[in-house]
């Protein structure tokens, strides 16, 4: 059986929902994060700039994981991949910043407190008989 972290269960989560895209920054700011990798720089002429509005965006520093930022985007240039945070961070987003994007109302939060309550809810008692035997419990 294989171990996962809380971080890879919500990933999880998410993306079998649908509600999930993942990416890494290009660049960046302490306001706006950019990707100029498809899908989400596009140079159609009817790409909607509309596409990420109101969606959760959470930004982590690929060589520090202790920096993390979970942002709303409040706006989104499609032709450039450039997310505008609703918030400012309290880190400068690099080129090698990893980055998920939850869309359709799902937000990391809810996900990883819903993972919580189910692991809370699910767990295996262990029943051991006290013995003088080395390994009573076979």
């Amino acid at each position: 059986m294989s171990t996962r972290t809380m971080l890879q269960l919500v990933q999880s989560i998410a993306e079998n929902l649908g509600a999930l895209e993942q990416g890494t920054a290009t660049g960046g700011s302490t306001t706006t994060v950019v990707c100029t990798d498809y899908p989400f720089k596009l140079t159609r002429a009817n790409a909607s700039n509309k596409t990420y509005e109101g969606a959760e965006i959470r930004v982590t520093d690929a060589t520090n994981t202790a920096v993390v930022g979970t942002f709303e985007v409040s706006g989104y240039v499609a032709n450039t991949g450039t997310f505008t945070l609703g918030s400012t961070a309290a880190f400068i987003i690099a080129a090698t910043d990893t980055f998920d994007i939850y869309k359709r109302g799902i937000r990391y939060a809810d996900v990883y407190k819903a993972v919580n309550r189910a692991l809370r809810r699910h767990y295996y008692r262990t029943l051991s008989p006290v013995s003088l035997l080395a390994d009573a419990d076979m």
